[in-house]
């Protein structure tokens, strides 16, 4: 769980977003709806690594001394927080 501290800072709007396309995604009537959230759920994630990129260096060095690369930090982020966006999205489009 190394990877929670860099995800701290960015955590709270992307989770915002995921609830707004989990909710949009209870009423979607086709699965281009749902490839639409997925993508903006993409850029999102984007724009926060960019701002962790940019405003948050000091977490990338403490990663670095702890022999974690920047693109690994970055690929770890972005995959575990899109591997659970896509799990709870398929779940809600399940049930609805």
């Amino acid at each position: 769980m190394k990877f929670l501290h860099a995800y701290r800072t960015i955590a709270l709007p992307a989770n915002i977003v995921s609830v707004i396309a989990w909710i949009a995604a209870k009423d979607a009537e086709s699965s281009s709806e749902i490839f639409t959230l997925f993508w903006m759920k993409v850029f999102t994630e984007i724009v926060l690594i960019g701002f962790i990129h940019l405003f948050n260096k000091h977490v990338i060095f403490f990663y670095m001394n702890l022999g974690i690369g920047e693109r690994q930090l970055y690929k770890s982020i972005v995959a575990i927080d899109l591997a659970i966006f896509v799990v709870v999205i398929a779940i809600v489009y399940w049930i609805a």
